[in-house]
């Protein structure tokens, strides 16, 4: 090789490791805005999507919710209609669609306009729901209508006795399905007529005291 092209040759391998100690340089550089954007989107994608598999019914609520204020409960309670019936109010049912339902309706609805009076001064059938008076008087005083018949409470009533058909625990079964179809007012008015009936009993007919011979 002429001594000319040694000689360029020899210029040339330093200007090949100073563009190669550009290069290093230049790759240690900041990434340029355009690539930072394109990492900002990817990594704003990536959050979005686990986001939304945060929110999959299958894996709950997130976590993030603030449970520091709940929603107010759900209101069961129970409308002023017959609730599921067990025991008491299952018997008092069967009961009641066999002896009473004729009358008082399948829906404790009583009769038509049974506020006004008919030609022989009777009173049609009242209703057991809240609409009616049932809940105005104590369980001593209804089973006592249920077995004696309605003359003991309005002596121009043509309800007749059950004593014969039903038994005082059955009375008391009729009464707890009919209680079914009142509101939590008709039930506590009831149950303090009640108690007030069986303080005024035990004042006026104490229990007799058994003396051991």
């Amino acid at each position: 090789m002429p001594q000319h092209d040694r000689a360029v040759a020899g210029k040339a391998e330093p200007r090949a490791d100073h563009r190669r100690g550009l290069g290093s340089a230049v790759s240690r550089r900041t990434p340029s805005p355009r690539v930072g954007r394109i990492a900002g989107v990817l990594i704003v994608a990536v959050l979005v999507g686990l986001g939304l598999a945060l929110r999959r019914p299958s894996e709950g609520p997130p976590e993030h919710l603030d449970r520091s204020n709940p929603p107010a409960p759900i209101d069961l309670t129970w409308p002023t209609q017959a609730r599921p019936e067990t025991g008491q109010v299952a018997l008092g049912r069967t009961i009641y669609d066999r002896e009473c339902a004729s009358c008082h309706g399948a829906n404790a609805e009583g009769q038509p306009n049974w506020t006004q009076a008919l030609p022989d001064g009777s009173l049609p059938a009242p209703p057991h729901d809240a609409s009616g008076h049932t809940w105005h008087h104590s369980d001593a005083e209804l089973i006592r209508i249920i077995l004696m018949g309605g003359t003991v409470y309005d002596p121009n009533s043509n309800m007749p006795a059950f004593a014969e058909k039903v038994t005082v625990e059955e009375a008391e079964a009729i009464l707890a399905y009919i209680r079914t179809y009142w509101g939590p007012r008709e039930r506590s008015y009831q149950a303090e007529q009640t108690r007030r009936w069986e303080t005024i009993r035990e004042q006026v007919m104490p229990t007799p005291t058994v003396v051991d011979p």
